[in-house]
């Protein structure tokens, strides 16, 4: 298990804290809140797809269209799914 950065969020769905984590900065187990994102993590994380473990939405990490932050989650699901 190596060094990583976390970027919080909070489930769209359900308000549930969802912690995603990033190996693109400098890696010294930094925590984020989803308005102050580095850009490299940003960039790295931009597209990732997680689940809520409270609701079981499957959800994805997105940005505004030109700007890096904040970055927020979308739904993509709920229930049962397959990637």
């Amino acid at each position: 298990m190596g060094s990583f950065d976390t970027v919080n969020f909070y489930c769209p769905a359900c308000g549930s804290s969802i912690h995603v984590q990033s190996k693109a900065d400098e890696c010294r187990m930094k925590e984020y809140d989803r308005s102050e994102v580095p850009s490299r993590i940003a960039v790295d994380l931009y597209g990732e797809k997680v689940t809520c473990f409270a609701c079981n939405a499957l959800l994805e990490v997105s940005n505004n269209i030109g700007k890096f932050i904040p970055m927020y989650l979308n739904v993509i699901t709920f229930g049962d799914y397959d990637e």
